[in-house]
């Protein structure tokens, strides 16, 4: 339980770095489809989504975690993925996705505003919504989607200033994100 809680912590604070970088990008006139034959799903964004990956050490070993993240209108937009070792493959998905809400929470310094299961493709995931407080004092909503794909975790997410919650938006794409062949 120490080694899972200590990688959804770095998930966790890769999701929230992710969501707080970048520059303002001016609003995509239409979706684009953007499709990870390697990260296993496709999505569309309202914005084009820069990809970045990083080793870092852990005490469970070394992992690679991904980013795509972009900027539109306000809103950050974000996927995170990351590989954990074999081991893990055995973990109960609902006990490692609510660490996960706990250590993103945590991060974020936030409140955990609301959350629900849901399922994709048959995977089961769970769904959080945290208010924040950005470096800045902007307050923010937080809501992202996770999903455990043994050995795999996804964290699909939007960072949105409180002022300007666009639910449309927000769930588009959310609701656009599917796994493929790679992801199983």
């Amino acid at each position: 339980m120490k080694n899972r809680l200590a990688f959804t912590t770095l998930m966790a604070v890769a999701v929230f770095l992710a969501a707080c970088g970048g520059d303002a990008a001016t609003p995509a006139p239409t979706a684009v489809l953007i499709a990870s034959p390697f990260g296993g799903f496709k999505i569309r964004s309202p914005v084009a989504l820069t990809e970045t990956s990083k080793t870092v050490e852990t005490n469970i070993g070394i992992l690679e975690i991904t980013t795509l993240q972009g900027k539109s209108g306000g809103l950050d937009y974000s996927i995170v993925y990351a590989d954990y070792p074999a081991k893990y493959a055995a973990v109960e998905t609902a006990t490692f996705l609510a660490a996960v809400r706990d250590e993103q929470v945590t991060s974020l310094g936030g409140a955990l505003v609301s959350e629900g299961n849901l399922k994709l493709a048959g995977i089961e995931g769970r769904e959080i919504q945290i208010s924040a407080e950005l470096e800045d004092g902007t307050k923010a909503i937080h809501r992202s989607r996770l999903y455990w794909v043994p050995t795999r975790l996804y964290l699909v997410s939007v960072l949105v200033p409180a002022e300007l919650v666009d639910e449309k938006v927000v769930v588009d794409f959310l609701d656009s994100f599917q796994l493929t062949d790679r992801a199983y």
